[in-house]
């Protein structure tokens, strides 16, 4: 049966896109695989992923630019939710607690590897921890917040078999 539905990418609105594409492209070893064209309204588009093979990206764009949904510049309204009483846009604190997209999840091949180059970038997990399976997760956050789970399991899920 052909798939009608799949996941394709995740938007990230970020204040300053580009440290953040650099930030999962050096950390993480992410991969610049595309970018969508600037338009009249808003810079281009950079879109991450693990190589070309990969069918799911992470397209970030510089928020306060655009409304994502009309593809429009911001109204009065929006504006003000977007940025503070100096122009600067605001920061969001993200928490594992909160409603709404919670964190992007990467598996690795060898968690205690992965976890060693991390540490020689200077980025550390919030929270390490095995599950009740001896599974590894460890959460960390990107320059902006944004929770990010690095997942290691010695055998296939049962959705990747």
């Amino acid at each position: 049966m052909e798939k009608e539905i799949w996941l394709q990418h995740v938007g990230i609105g970020a204040k300053d896109a580009n440290k953040l594409v650099d930030w999962y492209c050096d950390v993480l070893g992410l991969e610049k695989v595309y970018e969508i064209p600037a338009t009249e309204y808003r810079s281009g588009m950079p879109c991450i992923g693990i190589g070309k093979k990969d069918k799911i990206v992470i397209e970030i764009f510089q928020n306060g630019e655009f409304n994502p949904l009309t593809g429009k510049p911001l109204t009065e309204d929006e504006k003000s939710r977007v940025f503070d009483k100096n122009g600067e846009i605001k920061d969001i604190k993200r928490d594992l607690i909160d409603q709404g997209i919670n964190h992007i999840g990467f598996r690795v091949d060898d968690f205690k590897k992965f976890s060693k180059n991390l540490e020689k970038k200077g980025v550390n997990f919030i929270k390490e921890r095995k599950t009740s399976k001896g599974w590894t997760m460890g959460m960390l956050s990107d320059p902006e917040g944004n929770l990010i789970e690095i997942f290691w399991a010695d055998e296939l899920l049962p959705y990747e078999k």
